[in-house]
């Protein structure tokens, strides 16, 4: 054996390895050989002050309404479509309707639209929850999700202001 065949032989269990490992942080493989990315979108607030929240009304029962705005960068190597937002914290929230729309290159909003690869989109977004748990007039911290076409969760923390009369 030469000396290129033993190191050859040495390396080749460590680039296996490597190989493994790169792929359990990279993405998983999709249909056709596409590597679906794990990570997607950067989440940012729009502003300095890119969610409220409210009490909105069905008949006689109270419900919550947070709105927002986020900056969403595309870091993955295809576009990007967010298709789903969800609560994580405060947990026990029930979710009456939902609405998540992305800024498109003619400047309408649309559920369909997809962030282009390398941009930055501008995601807005209402949720109506019950119950209510925030206290009138006050600052509420929330934890949503926005899941994009692959099932990815990108996950940001917001400080929503109260828009409303107090009680």
């Amino acid at each position: 054996m030469t000396g290129l065949e033993i190191t050859g032989a040495v390396l080749k269990p460590v680039y296996y390895v490597f190989q493994i490992v790169h792929g359990l942080f990279t993405g998983r493989r999709g249909a056709g050989g596409f590597r679906v990315p794990r990570k997607t979108l950067i989440l940012l607030p729009l502003n300095t002050h890119p969610t409220h929240w409210g009490i909105a009304k069905n008949g006689d029962i109270e419900l919550m309404q947070i709105s927002g705005s986020l900056k969403a960068t595309n870091i993955s190597d295809c576009a990007v479509q967010p298709s789903d937002i969800q609560v994580i914290w405060p947990t026990y929230t029930e979710v009456e309707t939902k609405l998540l729309m992305v800024e498109g290159a003619n400047g309408m909003h649309s559920s369909r639209n997809m962030i282009p690869k390398g941009a930055i989109g501008h995601i807005s977004f209402t949720l109506i929850l019950k119950p209510v748990w925030g206290k009138r007039g006050e600052k509420l911290l929330v934890k949503l999700a926005v899941f994009d076409q692959f099932g990815n969760a990108h996950k940001i923390k917001l400080e929503c202001r109260y828009m409303g009369p107090s009680a």
